[in-house]
């Protein structure tokens, strides 16, 4: 009698199971969402043009932010990321595109080189690194944290010239309006519009005072 208890109560476990089983299998996984950064170009009314160029070499990461996962940190000496929202690719390739594209749209240089493109004589190779690419939580508010390094290596005439390398350091950080990661994607892009917009600047202005001095 006991062993029929038993039978009847697998029998109507054992469907039940079966069909938990089944909807969770057809249960949908979380989707994935990617984001990127996007802003115009900065304009550089009144500048001249300078007849030089400038081939843009890859950037490269710092090892922390190698990766396509959303970077943030809550409290000193910790990082973690987001499970299902990331980078479409990595900060390297978005900050070496934005700040290539950038440079470009200037207009103040005779030619802007990016990665891939095939290289006639340059007189300038610029590099670079991004050191910091995160959100930063406070308690009050949350911050996208952008900070690159490059240098400008001369080359050609400008080697010739003796021009010094340029290398400078560059960060900003810029207020999230939203604690989530699509007002981070937008807070990194006004800062790397900014940051874009210096070094442009910086870079003129060198190149224009040391192949004229």
């Amino acid at each position: 009698m006991l062993i029929k208890k038993y039978s009847i109560a697998i029998l109507f476990i054992f469907p039940f199971l079966t069909f938990a089983s089944c909807m969770n299998l057809k249960q949908p996984n979380p989707e994935i969402e990617y984001y990127s950064l996007e802003y115009n170009s900065p304009d550089f009314p009144g500048k001249e043009r300078l007849p030089y160029f400038i081939k843009v070499e890859p950037f490269k990461v710092s090892p922390v932010y190698n990766t396509t996962h959303i970077i943030y940190q809550e409290s000193a000496y910790k990082r973690d990321s987001y499970t299902y929202h990331r980078w479409a690719v990595n900060p390297a390739d978005i900050v070496t595109y934005m700040f290539g594209r950038d440079l470009k749209n200037s207009g103040l240089f005779k030619g802007v080189m990016l990665p891939g493109e095939r290289s006639r004589e340059y007189t300038f190779r610029l590099g670079g690194m991004v050191d910091e690419f995160y959100e930063l939580d406070g308690d009050k508010d949350w911050s996208g944290v952008l900070s690159l390094s490059i240098s400008l290596i001369p080359e050609g005439k400008a080697k010739k010239a003796g021009m010094d390398v340029f290398q400078r350091s560059y960060s900003v950080s810029e207020k999230c309006e939203k604690k989530n990661p699509a007002s981070l994607a937008q807070a990194l892009s006004r800062a790397m519009e900014k940051i874009s917009r210096q070094i442009t600047g910086d870079l003129h202005t060198f190149i224009r005072q040391g192949m004229q001095g």
